[in-house]
């Protein structure tokens, strides 16, 4: 790897500058001024290492012989040029900067490669994440089709011996008739809700089927079993947003509203989705209970905090003064949208 050319700049103007001081220091201080160079050597062992020290300790043994001749008639001076004791000591102390500064460098690179470790583990640790989270979904989503399919079968059957139950009392006129007939209707429905429910996690592969009406038929079973309110205010443009934004909007929405009426045992549900400049907002606000204090480390809101991140969006959850639980996600417009 060549060396960056304003190292050699600085070096060369180290060295004029050297050449002046020793040049005009030189008849004053005699030998004494040579000790200068020892400066001069610890700046080339910074800029180049070991190389540079011993390189400019030995361009300066012939440059002080020069001059002590140049200002000297005393021969014997002449050879303190090549005082062994001068020289090592210069060669000495450069290679000592020679080595900090290797170590500086060493040091610099293991930072880097440090770095690049630290970001390959954390990309690394967030595939899992995602693949963990990912799988663990579809464990619940297959996990929720069996125990739909089971309560399903089993409300079936039920529903087929309250039929042949009731047919035995209108031929016996019998007086619980009424009764019998309300608790068919009522296991009639409950089959309904559940086929519609397992139908609903594939809603979006049908035709005209979006977040609206997916939302409209969760708050109107959901209503029926819980007796909670649904206030919902949504612009009519959200028809544009792109059914994988839905899909996952849909997701969040349905995740905070079983948290709300499940857990917050909530007796209103607030829901807004609008588009505020160039971000989908979604707003869930409910009066149940406050939101315990480690229900971020939830599988639930992991799984919304997921959703969210994978369209590059934001998602809080936020408790209001006046007792409300506020959970606002906020995702960008695709440009091929805006």
């Amino acid at each position: 790897m060549p060396r960056p050319n304003k190292h050699i700049i600085y070096y060369l103007i180290s060295w004029a500058a050297y050449i002046f001081f020793v040049y005009w220091m030189f008849p004053v201080f005699n030998i004494t001024v040579m000790e200068a160079s020892i400066a001069l050597s610890m700046f080339g062992a910074w800029l180049f290492g070991y190389s540079g020290a011993i390189f400019t300790t030995l361009i300066t043994i012939p440059f002080h012989y020069v001059m002590l001749r140049h200002f000297s008639d005393t021969p014997a001076l002449w050879n303190e040029a090549f005082n062994p004791f001068g020289i090592s000591s210069q060669i000495f102390i450069s290679f000592l900067i020679a080595l900090l500064r290797h170590t500086r460098i060493k040091l610099e690179n293991l930072n880097i490669a440090l770095e690049e470790k630290v970001s390959q583990r954390t990309e690394e640790l967030n595939r899992i994440q995602n693949y963990v989270v990912r799988n663990n979904e579809s464990a619940q989503v297959m996990l929720s089709h069996m125990l739909l399919n089971d309560i399903g079968a089993s409300l079936k059957g039920l529903q087929s011996d309250c039929d042949r139950f009731l047919n035995k009392l209108v031929f016996k006129s019998n007086s619980v008739t009424h009764q019998t007939a309300k608790l068919n209707d009522m296991i009639r429905r409950s089959t309904l809700m559940i086929e519609t429910l397992g139908f609903m996690d594939h809603f979006f592969k049908t035709e005209g089927y979006d977040y609206t009406d997916a939302l409209n038929d969760v708050m109107r079973h959901m209503k029926e079993s819980t007796k909670t309110d649904f206030i919902v205010r949504i612009e009519p443009e959200s028809k544009k947003i792109p059914l994988h934004i839905q899909h996952q909007l849909y997701r969040i929405t349905q995740e905070a509203i079983t948290n709300a009426v499940r857990h917050g045992k909530a007796s209103k549900v607030s829901i807004e989705l609008s588009i505020k400049d160039g971000r989908y907002d979604l707003s869930v606000i409910n009066d149940g209970t406050p939101m315990p204090p480690d229900i971020e480390k939830g599988l639930g809101m992991r799984l919304m905090q997921h959703r969210t991140e994978q369209l590059g969006g934001t998602l809080n959850l936020t408790q209001h003064t006046n007792g409300n639980t506020l959970l606002h996600c906020t995702i960008p417009v695709p440009e091929a949208c805006s």
